[in-house]
């Protein structure tokens, strides 16, 4: 079984316990980080021990293909548009997006 391509966004605290938790499972890898902040490629894939490219720019990491989910690390108050943003671009989250969240997502079109 191929490994799922995943897009963290945000990269703070909680990103690295979803990285680490990602890349320590079978099924699937973290091959992207979008972050306000720039990053050395090459230290992140070393640090977590799979080829990560970064991003600056949301929308350049959803547009992808090779990335198959993402996992939600933003703030909280973020959510809501980065769980759009990924499912209008036709990756599967699996973050923390919490009830209010997803109640908001039927309000945007």
């Amino acid at each position: 079984m191929k490994k799922l391509n995943v897009g963290i966004i945000g990269y703070g605290w909680v990103a690295t316990a979803h990285i680490a938790a990602i890349n320590a499972g079978e099924y699937a890898r973290v091959t992207a980080i979008y972050s306000s902040r720039i990053h050395d490629d090459k230290e992140l894939s070393n640090q977590w021990g799979s080829d990560i490219k970064s991003y600056t720019d949301l929308k350049q990491m959803l547009s992808d293909k090779t990335i198959d989910a993402v996992s939600i690390c933003s703030f909280s108050n973020q959510h809501a548009e980065h769980a759009m943003a990924a499912a209008q671009a036709g990756k599967h989250n699996f973050g923390k997006t919490n009830g209010s969240v997803l109640g908001r997502l039927f309000v945007y079109k």
